[in-house]
């Protein structure tokens, strides 16, 4: 176990020190250089190299490739960085006590994880086998595209980045994705870490910038702690805390009485089906699942209706390797991109106009797309090189997780159009209303663009990749209630309004003493409030009421995907929506309130900082803005679901809220912690009332994220059932003893059969660990595996696609004819037939069909209550 983890260690290590002299290069901006952010850049740098070599037939999908691939980001990195450092000296690297305590944050995190996961390393429950299946898969393919082990002679169609990562990372390391499983997903929980904090230290350490330089009384050491603070406390506030309900758990195991107030939360099987205990870690059953389900909707015959509201920390307890895990310490690395990007500084940037041409802005709309590749090339420090970075990075969201890929295009695309409303405004052209137009189309070009170059970039993947998404479809049923919201996002609710006061704090320049009141009576603010609020409730109602009116005719319910049967004595869907919406309306009004203010927000900052050719940006007030836009895209996935959602094979918006607050858990940990740390510490420059009110919801949001410190502590104890087990990286080692056969018929079927061989087994049932165990620990394909999780990956193609394979297992498995045995083995190019307890008990295995099977094939591995028969060519 030592080696298994000090190999993977310093695998990483060793892709931290190729990919330092590009990291340094890229992130000029930020006050680290992007140092925290070098082990996810670099991780996913080799990972791919290596697969688009694989994809272009350029490099092997095996360890030698994995090498190669290092080497490559190695010599890229070095060649394009180390004259430039060289040159900068000592001053290009941030100082070595920030790199030791950024070091130590990774290994602390590493080790910590490493030490959960060997206690309780079993694949053997929920969806953990499906990782494991794709995993192998993986391994096991020689050429691209890696095929997927549950439906033998198709391609993998899910988003499988994360998992080709791990498996990357295994080879380099020299570890079978058994052992890849468990020691990654510890590393990937010291990467998230590290991109937690890597944020949260460089927006309080770039908004003390200018405070420093200018000598008002601040040091280096008190900016210097209190971006440290900022930093631990963004990991501890997204990686470590869970939600209010694991409190409620809690004082519920230990006799507190909260009948009421559990009425009132109404949370599905809370309290009646909750353990009472008197134990601090509440019990090792799974009481810890009950707060990734806190919000409830209901069908229209008012039976319960999942909703999914995981958090970071509820996902790594679990242990699923799941995509919207994998892709978390990468979506940390694009929003670090897109401060570097955010920050970059435009003097010297070649002008709208060509040389020598007057130009007043009306025709500089025209040159937008000129003025926009001049603008994104000058911004970036490597140039053109640095773009195709951008595009990496980004692009791989989509073939991470594609549900996170929407909110950070949209936070680049942002950052674009700011920038250049920034650059237009230093070159004094245009109106600020022509101002607003141009920079609105720079930021529409630059999402074109972006779109374009990462479908050319990941174009392999697209040409395989299929969905099971069909189309939007309105939420007329379920608005949230909002007990359960503040449950699941309370911290949030309180940290918002104390960002608005902060930001607002940046506003009163022209008179200290001024009030929110008093602004709001100047007409432009009013006017822009106004506008705001409108557009965010008004859209939304007129969508709903729009959808109502469609969903009371058949045609509309077609058109917008309307299946729930009314009651039957119900005649119309009108009064079901206005019964519903009319007892939970708040969160969308609460919720509402918060997007039109942070909006009005955003945009006055905007103005304020970049308004004047002569403005000189406050770089507090710059972090100020960033934040308030990370908050601001919170506020937006998770407003959408309340009137939309996405079309799957549910029919609910089950998976639309649980990515969409996977995501802004995230980004509300991030402000969260940024608005703790200025308003408790810094307490920002108001009037005695708004100064108190702001610092007070900080206060309040500090203490109600720090109220699901509970849920870490207990769920890792009950999970591990105490750390009474006896410790192990190997996720398949649960099986030495109740399913010896099974381990050893794997271990034979790696050992003996071809990489793209098909071994039979018995059509999978989703979630059941039991089932599908040849092809999930070889990555060998077999006919069918969980095919309703095989459905939700391809959609409706996949009717096609498995047409006719579960009828040819039953015969293969039940049918007595030697002849039809054989006819159906080369029919469907079966190499293998696997037969163990689960093929026996599924299909009814009985000894006259084993001797069929005998007759047929060619016994090659026989132990205990397993077989594998052999197809003779």
């Amino acid at each position: 176990m030592f080696w298994q983890f000090l190999s993977w260690y310093l695998v990483i290590q060793l892709i931290t020190l190729a990919a330092l002299p590009l990291t340094l290069r890229l992130f000029v901006n930020l006050p680290d250089r992007g140092y925290a952010f070098t082990k996810s850049l670099g991780i996913l740098g080799v990972g791919f190299i290596l697969w688009l070599g694989y994809s272009y037939g350029l490099l092997r999908n095996e360890t030698g490739g994995a090498w190669l691939a290092l080497l490559g980001l190695a010599a890229v990195s070095y060649g394009v960085g180390y004259r430039k450092l060289r040159a900068e000296g000592r001053q290009a690297l941030p100082s070595l006590r920030y790199i030791g305590g950024v070091e130590l944050i990774f290994l602390v995190a590493f080790v910590a994880w490493a030490i959960v996961r060997a206690y309780d390393p079993a694949v053997n429950h929920t969806e953990e086998p499906m990782d494991l299946m794709f995993m192998n898969s993986i391994w096991t393919s020689p050429t691209y595209p890696p095929h997927d082990a549950w439906l033998g002679g198709y391609a993998i169609s899910y988003y499988y980045l994360g998992y080709w990562l791990l498996t990357t990372l295994g080879r380099l390391a020299g570890q079978p994705p058994e052992i890849a499983y468990t020691v990654g997903q510890a590393s990937w929980y010291g990467l998230l870490w590290l991109g937690c904090f890597g944020m949260g230290y460089n927006l309080l350490a770039q908004r003390y910038r200018t405070r420093l330089a200018a000598a008002d009384g601040l040091t280096q050491a008190v900016v210097q702690s209190r971006a440290v603070v900022g930093g631990l406390l963004s990991a501890v506030l997204v990686a470590v805390v869970g939600n209010l309900q694991a409190l409620l758990e809690w004082l519920n195991a230990n006799g507190v009485n909260i009948s009421g107030l559990a009425r009132w939360l109404d949370v599905n099987n809370f309290p009646a089906n909750a353990p009472q205990t008197e134990l601090w870690y509440i019990s090792t059953d799974w009481w810890w699942w009950r707060p990734s389900r806190v919000i409830s909707d209901h069908w229209l015959n008012g039976d319960h209706m999942e909703v999914i509201d995981e958090f970071p920390i509820f996902s790594y307890v679990l242990g699923d390797n799941h995509p919207h895990v994998m892709a978390m310490p990468f979506v940390l690395l694009v929003i670090a991109l897109a401060y570097n990007l955010f920050l970059s500084y435009t003097r010297g940037v070649p002008p709208v106009a060509p040389e020598g041409e007057e130009d007043d802005g009306r025709n500089a709309l025209l040159r937008s797309p000129r003025a926009l590749g001049n603008l994104v090339r000058s911004l970036l420090p490597l140039g053109w090189g640095g773009a195709i970075i951008l595009v990496v990075a980004t692009g791989s969201l989509i073939f991470f997780n594609t549900w996170d890929f929407p909110p950070y295009w949209l936070l680049l695309v942002i950052t674009i159009a700011i920038l250049f409303w920034r650059k237009l405004g230093q070159l004094a052209l245009s109106s600020p209303a022509v101002r607003w137009g141009q920079s609105a189309v720079a930021g529409i070009l630059f999402a074109v663009a972006l779109l374009l170059a990462i479908l050319l970039l990941y174009l392999p993947y697209f040409l395989t990749a299929q969905s099971q998404a069909s189309g939007i479809v309105p939420n007329l049923f379920n608005p949230t209630r909002l007990p359960q919201f503040f449950l699941m996002f309370g911290f949030a609710l309180c940290s918002v309004p104390a960002l608005v006061g902060i930001g607002w704090s940046g506003l009163r320049a022209e008179r200290a003493d001024s009030t929110i009141a008093e602004a709001l009576t100047i007409p432009e603010p009013l006017r822009r409030l106004t506008i705001i609020a409108a557009c965010v409730y008004g859209l939304p109602l007129f969508w709903l009421v729009l959808s109502v009116i469609l969903a009371n005719t058949p045609r509309g319910q077609v058109l917008l995907h309307i299946s729930m049967p009314l009651p039957e004595d119900v005649t119309s869907y009108t009064p079901i929506v206005l019964q519903r919406w009319s007892a939970h309306f708040w969160t969308f009004l609460v919720l509402g309130a918060l997007v039109t203010l942070l909006t009005w927000l955003v945009w006055q900052l905007i103005d304020r900082l970049y308004g004047q050719p002569e403005t000189a940006a406050d770089a507090g007030q710059e972090a100020t803005l960033f934040v308030a836009l990370l908050a601001l895209i919170a506020l937006l996935l998770v407003y959408a679901p309340e009137f939309v959602y996405l079309r799957d094979n549910f029919g609910t918006r089950m998976n639309t809220v649980f990515k969409f607050y996977y995501q802004a858990w995230l980004l509300f940990g991030l402000s969260t912690a940024y608005v703790a740390v200025v308003a408790l510490v810094e307490r920002p420059q108001l009037p005695n009332n708004l100064r108190l009110g702001t610092m007070s919801l900080a206060a309040l949001s500090l203490v109600v994220a720090l109220s699901g410190i509970i849920f870490p502590l207990a769920a890792v104890y009950s999970k591990t059932n105490g750390f009474s087990a006896s410790p192990t990286f190997d996720a398949t080692a649960y099986l030495t003893d109740s399913a010896a056969a099974e381990l050893a018929a794997a271990a034979w079927v790696r050992a003996n059969t071809a990489p793209d061989a098909v071994v039979l087994e018995g059509k999978g049932a989703s979630y059941w660990s039991n089932y599908n165990r040849i092809s999930t620990m070889t990555g060998r394909q077999t006919l069918l595996g969980w095919d309703g999780h095989e459905a939700q990956w391809r959609g409706q193609a996949f009717g096609i696609m498995a047409q006719g394979r579960a009828d040819a297992l039953a015969k293969i498995y039940h049918n007595t004819s030697p002849e039809e045995i054989a006819r159906l083995l080369a029919a469907w190019s079966i190499d293998y037939v696997y037969v163990g307890p689960t093929e026996r008990d599924q299909y009814g295995v009985t000894g006259e069909t084993e001797r069929a099977l005998a007759t047929a094939a060619d016994l090659a591995f026989d132990q205990a209550n397993v077989r594998i028969y052999q197809r003779r060519r």
